[in-house]
C-alpha cells in the first residue's frame, strides 16, 4: 500500500529442493515483518487475511495488552463476512461468530485451566476459522499462522507474521 501506511520486509529465501526435504517441518514457513502506522492499518491487514482464509486455518496471536491483537482478529473477522461487533473475549475465554466461514475468537489471557477444559480442541480441527489470542499459553503448535505483535510506537506497532507453507497465501502480497 502506497503512502507510508506500513512497510513489509521481505518473506525469507525460499529453500533448495534438496535443502527442503531436510528441513523440519517447524523449519518451512514464511516469515513477514509489517509495520503498522495505526490500529486501522492493523484491522485492515486482518481483514486481508480474512478474504484469503478457505477454512481450517488456526492464528495464534502473541504481544503485549495494547499491541493489536484483538483489533487484528476484528478485521479477520470483518474478511470473514461476520456482522457481529467482535471484542476480546478475554472474561468469556471464547465467542464464536457466523460468517462466509465461521470464526473461533478465544482469549487465553486469563486462562487457568488446560484448554480442553473449554472445549477449544473441538476448533483446531474444524472448517472454520480459528483465532487464539495469548497463543504461548496453549500448548499447540500447528499453526497457519502465527502473528507477533509488538509495539513500535505510540499508534505503531510491528507484526510479525509466519505462515506454514501450505497456507502462505494468507500473507503473501499483503497491501
Amino acid at each position: 500500500m502506497s503512502g507510508g501506511l506500513y512497510s513489509v520486509s521481505p518473506p525469507q529465501s525460499s529453500p533448495t529442493r534438496g535443502e527442503e526435504a531436510n528441513k523440519s517441518s517447524e523449519e518451512k514457513k514464511i516469515k513477514i515483518v509489517l509495520q503498522s502506522e495505526s490500529s486501522q492499518v492493523t484491522w485492515e491487514l486482518g481483514r486481508q487475511v480474512g478474504e484469503r482464509a478457505t477454512g481450517g486455518e488456526i492464528i495464534g496471536l502473541t504481544g503485549p495488552i495494547g499491541a493489536g491483537k484483538t483489533v487484528f482478529v476484528a478485521g479477520l473477522a470483518a474478511g470473514l463476512n461476520v456482522a457481529a461487533i467482535v471484542t476480546s473475549p478475554t472474561f468469556v475465554i471464547m465467542n464464536c461468530y457466523e460468517g462466509r466461514l465461521p470464526l473461533c475468537h478465544a482469549d487465553l489471557y486469563r486462562m487457568d485451566r488446560p484448554i480442553e477444559t473449554i472445549g477449544l480442541e473441538e476448533y483446531l480441527t474444524w472448517n472454520g476459522v480459528t483465532a487464539i489470542e495469548w497463543a504461548e499459553r496453549c500448548h499447540f503448535s500447528d499453526w497457519s499462522l502465527f502473528i507477533e505483535c509488538a509495539y513500535a510506537g505510540e499508534e505503531q506497532r510491528t507484526l510479525t507474521l509466519t505462515a506454514d507453507l501450505n497456507h502462505a497465501g494468507l500473507i503473501q502480497g499483503l497491501s
